[in-house]
């Protein structure tokens, strides 16, 4: 176990006795979380670094080490600098963490990019870059994942090499003409970096035996030994003619020593100069040879580089003695060429529509948000501030359906918008207290209305063994039960729609509990029962006509019992009904600390003092919203402005001084965001900071950090729920009192 003791005091009681006080935490967890941590950066073969938002590294794994060439020791709290090239390297700390900054906002978080890193021997080599961003103690640091390009950079200047070698040779009337071929091949070697003195092309006597290769050669600068002395003619020894048979390379390393004299001797002689190495890759027609006056010049890398020159040595001497077969080969060729294009060509017009399609989506998904939720901000807000007046208690029945029917239309234009994310198993589940019973009768009593209206019973009963309070997401378990249900009412024309719940199992620490709703409508076929859990699906088009929906709804309720670790299914029969019944698990312990919450509970409407009169300032260019807002704000003691555009906001905050503003983000002229930078920018070198909640009906993901960028302090969404703005209006009155504190007397 592990302890970090804070606010300790210590007391000397006599000579040999001291008291300590102090608080201790276990840190036991943290310690372990950070070994793992610190063992998988050691262990990734990725370089991986950690930089701080000023672009000083705070950690250098032994991947990176190897990269790079320094010691992490030497690199952290060093500027990353250290490892740019020209002209960045030698800028000054200020201009890289400015740099650092305009790069990542300019879209280099959270995917790769290639650019060019300096080794600590001066050597400069691509890579692929990966940052990533992170809070840590309040502070802003990134993640940097390097990827050394070379290798794949190298192969691929390669397969280049060897791809305009193939068409030089086979642009040859034939391989007779050995000068030719040489020098294709001395420019393969020299394009791929490969170091040697001589290369030349061992050609076998197909007839000789023993083997007999007549040796051609050419050196490094491209002059061609015309004759080589000592080895026109040369008679293999039985262990180079063995590995020319089994088609291995050949490779003397170090003819220095003793057992390797005669050959190097006679070696020199031949090429007119020092051989310390040499390697014959073997073809189908003799080998390809390459010598070196280094003792050991040739990696492996290099064999595989210089086996692949071999194997287009093969191509020629197979190919190019057929002018037909030449031919022949340039037309496939080019049709593969043609082929390639056209492919590439393909797969750019699909990544293209398809991006445009993604693109279309997103807008689409967020001007329906905006275009839905404005009105249904009306329709709450205006439902909430009738409920606070004086009504009977009918009026207050219907005005509370209405506010429940119009929750619960909210949370599932919710879940259409979120279904790209249900699809990529992005939604995270709720795990919090609520009253099972509440949430159970809370949906039905929504559908009560509709069902006196259709003259269908409606009944709910739930067993006596099931908990009242139990852990989970209330608000997805009343989306699958309104799913249903409305599925019931849609296709049942009389008779009645019943909900039960059944305590299912019961395990230590949780309940499995099985929710069913039962009609007596249509019916389903049993062909089509598997099928309708389908996004689109209905039984058939002539139901879409009749009865309408999306064919969403059955989708939407399986994936999130699947996501509850449940599942759903039905039983039918044409003409008699159906029952849709699913199961989920729900934990029966509540953490230490967490409240038990009902619907009541949760959305109720009594206004929230914040202790003191704010003068708010709403900017909103839509009456409806204006008259929601300041109803609000009015009902909880407030003073309240209202600014039809941005323009208005600029012009009264100079005139009048607000402790906040509700800031639309899409009004006509000058939005939200844009009306909040100038704000901002007005403000720059004074004490004054005007508080300002974003106001928005898009919710869509991303929209609150673009609030945080833009200089905004908070972020509302509309339709505005009375605890959200309670809580905004809370900070509000705290940011208010503590500028009013630091102010000038």
């Amino acid at each position: 176990m592990h302890y970090l003791v804070e606010n300790t005091h210590i007391e000397r009681l006599d000579n040999t006795h001291w008291k300590i006080l102090g608080i201790a935490i276990d840190i036991t967890e943290t310690q372990e979380t950070e070994q793992r941590f610190q063992a998988a950066v050691q262990n990734v073969v990725d370089g991986f670094a950690i930089i701080d938002e000023n672009g000083f590294f705070e950690l250098f794994n032994p991947a990176a080490e190897h990269i790079f060439g320094y010691h992490s020791s030497e690199i952290v709290g060093q500027s990353i600098r250290v490892l740019m090239t020209e002209p960045h390297c030698d800028k000054t700390d200020n201009y890289i963490a400015r740099f650092l900054t305009r790069s990542l906002r300019q879209g280099l978080i959270g995917q790769g990019t290639m650019v060019q890193g300096q080794r600590k021997d001066g050597t400069t080599f691509p890579m692929e870059l990966s940052v990533g961003e992170f809070t840590a103690n309040g502070r802003r640091l990134y993640t940097s994942v390097v990827r050394d390009l070379s290798d794949r950079m190298r192969d691929e200047r390669e397969q280049a090499v060897l791809h305009r070698m193939r068409e030089k040779i086979w642009a040859m009337e034939t391989t007779s003409d050995i000068a030719q071929v040489l020098h294709a091949l001395r420019e393969g070697l020299v394009a791929i970096d490969i170091s040697f003195d001589n290369c030349g092309i061992n050609v076998v006597q197909p007839t000789s035996d023993p083997l007999v290769f007549m040796p051609y050669a050419i050196g490094s600068s491209g002059q061609q030994l015309k004759q080589l002395k000592g080895a026109e003619t040369m008679e293999t020894s039985e262990i180079f003619a063995q590995a020319w048979r089994e088609r291995r390379p050949f490779y003397r390393r170090d003819l220095a020593v003793e057992d390797g004299t005669g050959e190097r001797t006679r070696l020199n002689k031949a090429f007119g100069g020092a051989v310390r190495s040499v390697i014959d890759l073997p073809f189908a027609h003799g080998t390809f040879a390459v010598n070196s006056h280094l003792p050991d010049a040739y990696s492996e890398r290099y064999i595989v580089s210089l086996q692949e020159l071999a194997a287009v040595l093969e191509e020629a001497f197979n190919r190019n003695s057929d002018i037909t077969t030449r031919e022949q080969h340039y037309l496939e060729l080019e049709r593969e060429i043609k082929i390639r294009q056209q492919t590439e060509e393909d797969l750019k017009e699909a990544l293209s529509a398809a991006e445009g399609a993604n693109r279309a989506k997103t807008q689409f998904m967020a001007n329906m948000s905006h275009e839905i939720r404005t009105p249904m901000n009306a329709v709450i807000g205006m439902t909430e501030l009738t409920l606070e007046t004086a009504l009977d208690d009918s009026q207050r029945e219907y005005l509370d359906l209405v506010k429940t029917s119009a929750h619960s239309l909210l949370q599932l234009i919710d879940d259409i918008l979120d279904l790209s994310k249900i699809e990529a198993g992005k939604i995270e589940l709720e795990n919090i207290a609520f009253d099972l019973r509440k949430t159970v009768e809370s949906s039905v009593s929504t559908l009560a209305l509709h069902a006196r209206e259709k003259n269908i019973e409606l009944t709910c009963r739930i067993d006596e063994d099931v908990a009242n309070v139990v852990l989970g997401d209330a608000s997805r378990l009343q989306q699958v039960l309104l799913n249903l249900l409305s599925n019931a009412f849609k296709f049942t024309e009389q008779g009645a729609v019943t909900v039960t719940v059944h305590r299912q199992a019961i395990d230590p620490g949780q309940t499995i509990l099985r929710f069913e709703v039962r009609d007596t409508g249509i019916g389903i076929p049993a062909d089509k029962c598997e099928y309708i859990f389908e996004s689109f699906t209905q039984v058939d088009a002539s139901t879409t006509r009749r009865y309408g929906g999306t064919g969403l709804g059955l989708s939407i309720c399986s994936q999130i019992a699947e996501m509850m670790s449940g599942r759903i299914e039905v039983e039918s029969e044409v003409g008699r009904g159906s029952t849709f019944a699913f199961t989920a698990p729900f934990s029966l312990e509540t953490p230490p600390g967490l409240k038990n919450q009902s619907f009541a509970e949760s959305e109720s409407s009594a206004p929230h003092k914040t202790g003191s009169k704010l003068q708010i300032l709403v900017a909103e260019d839509n009456l409806h919203n204006q008259k929601v807002a300041i109803g609000l704000l009015k009902r909880r003691g407030h003073s309240v402005t209202v600014a039809n555009d941005g323009q208005e906001v600029l012009d009264l905050t100079r005139k009048i001084v607000f402790d906040t503003v509700f800031m639309d983000l899409q009004m006509r002229a000058k939005d939200g965001l844009e009306t909040t930078r100038e704000l901002r920018l007005r403000e720059q070198g004074t004490d004054h900071r005007l508080h300002i909640i974003g106001l928005t009906a898009h919710a869509m993901e991303g929209d609150r950090q673009r609030c945080l960028d833009a200089g905004m302090d908070n972020y509302v969404t509309k339709p505005i729920r009375q605890q959200e703005l309670d809580l905004a209006l809370t900070a509000a009155y705290s940011a208010a009192m503590a500028a009013k504190t630091h102010s000038p007397e």
